[in-house]
């Protein structure tokens, strides 16, 4: 028989032995997955804390600013814009403010022609 140490380790354990080895070469193939794995878990932990923190970020501003207001306080905070008179649609501002000129303009003449005439 040939000694132990010329020959690969494999070769000299028992078969119950070689059931053991191949469980511990299976279990350190899974830590390094494991390991890897966590790299990657850890990447992803990362990712995700520097999002909170680009929205802390973001929400320091807004603070600063005076706050954000969301939803029905927002649209509150708006400033009445003038409705438009949907007989008007198309014109632009300029337009529109010479209409109205022009019609204040009108209703004024009609007024001074109707005091001026009573009889009418």
């Amino acid at each position: 028989m040939l000694s132990s140490s010329n020959q690969p380790k494999a070769l000299c354990i028992p078969e119950a032995g070689a059931q053991i080895l191949e469980t511990q070469i299976g279990k350190k193939q899974n830590e390094k997955e494991r390991k890897d794995g966590g790299k990657r878990e850890m990447g992803k932990r990362r990712k995700e804390g520097m999002k909170e923190r680009k929205k802390e970020r973001e929400r320091r501003k807004e603070r600063k600013k005076g706050g954000r207001k969301e939803g029905k306080e927002r649209k509150e905070g708006r400033k009445e814009t003038k409705k438009k008179d949907p007989a008007m649609k198309g014109y632009n501002k300029q337009n529109m403010n010479n209409i109205e000129l022009l019609m204040s303009h009108t209703t004024m003449k009609t007024l001074l022609f109707m005091h001026l005439n009573p009889e009418i």
